[in-house]
């Protein structure tokens, strides 16, 4: 199984960023939420979730090559 652990200091930095990113967006739409403005709560709470999900990415990908590859042995074993 080939290694995937190769990453920069450039990434880290992108990943600690959308992650701070992350927890600004929500605490802000808690903001919204309290000042009475539920779509921008909401818009708030997407953009949160989208750079969670970025914060994340890695591993994402790192599930995503285990799922094909146990895809490929299944039918390879057929």
């Amino acid at each position: 199984m080939p290694r995937y652990r190769h990453h920069s200091l450039g990434e880290l930095i992108s990943t600690i960023c959308f992650f701070g990113v992350a927890v600004y967006l929500t605490l802000s739409g808690f903001d919204w939420k309290d000042q009475g403005d539920l779509f921008r709560a909401w818009i708030s709470w997407f953009a949160a979730l989208l750079c969670y999900l970025g914060a994340i990415r890695f591993r994402l990908a790192q599930l995503a090559m285990n799922i094909q590859q146990r895809q490929r042995r299944k039918n390879a074993a057929k």
